[in-house]
């Protein structure tokens, strides 16, 4: 019989590091990269219009947010199983507070990004934006 992958806490850790990497590289892109590029501070018209001409680009930023948003869940059960051996109990409430703290409250209002690209492709949200001159096509 094979030992399991996740026996050995030099490779989980090892797993463990890759995942914080591809996290590193994929927020950093979502936050760094997409939304500096899309997103006016205090111009809603202008990021409106920008999250519709730079639609794949948007989606791209969505997909790299959960991206790094499941390896980030990965990486919380990586760390329980390697702190497991020091304590059972301490490892577990970690592992949870951290599934809680970023990938579930992160990943919910991820909804809000995709969301944003749903309202504005919406017909009414087209008419609102009308009266400004609004030249994006819904």
């Amino acid at each position: 019989m094979n030992p399991s992958p996740l026996a050995d806490p030099k490779r989980c850790a090892r797993i463990a590091g890759g995942l914080y990497l591809l996290i590193i590289v994929a927020a950093g892109f979502a936050q760094g990269y997409v939304r500096s590029t899309i997103v006016v501070p205090g111009d809603a018209h202008a990021t409106a219009q920008n999250i519709l001409g730079a639609e794949a680009l948007f989606r791209a930023g969505f997909a790299a947010d959960l991206v790094a948003f499941l390896a980030d869940a990965a990486v919380a059960v990586l760390l329980y199983v390697i702190f497991r051996p020091v304590n059972r109990t301490i490892a577990l409430l970690a592992a949870a507070f951290r599934l809680l703290a970023h990938p579930a409250i992160a990943a919910v209002n991820l909804l809000h990004h995709l969301g944003a690209l749903f309202l504005l492709q919406s017909d009414f949200v087209a008419g609102a934006f009308a009266f400004r001159g609004f030249s994006g096509s819904c």
